[in-house]
């Protein structure tokens, strides 16, 4: 079954989702709350080979990795988080209307976080 979400920034995009899961990016995810596609900025450091990465929508949502594949995982939990603390205090998130500018260098990558 096909489902309507929207990304950080209100774009709409479409998923695959059944019995409380979602099939995105050929992964499996289990959904709770509210589901965003978030894009994100990584860089990767010259002086240790790792990458840094940080939230295009959201101030303060930043993490790193010694790999892209550990810096994006990363990047998640740290969205996760942020949007718990939110969450539970009440508070609305206070996305940006549109992505601040990536730092020189930067690649956009999304990726798909439980809110």
């Amino acid at each position: 079954m096909s489902e309507k979400m929207k990304d950080a920034t209100g774009n709409s995009w479409t998923t695959q989702s059944e019995n409380s899961q979602m099939l995105a990016e050929g992964e499996r995810h289990a959904t709770q709350g509210k589901i965003f596609r978030c894009q994100v900025y990584l860089l990767r450091e010259p002086e240790d080979g790792g990458f840094s990465i940080i939230a295009a929508t959201l101030p303060g949502v930043a993490s790193q990795g010694d790999t892209e594949e550990e810096a994006l995982e990363n990047i998640k939990d740290a969205f996760e988080a942020v949007l718990a603390v939110y969450n539970e205090s009440g508070q609305e998130v206070p996305w940006l209307p549109t992505p601040r500018d990536p730092e020189l260098g930067s690649v956009i990558r999304w990726v798909i976080v439980n809110g």
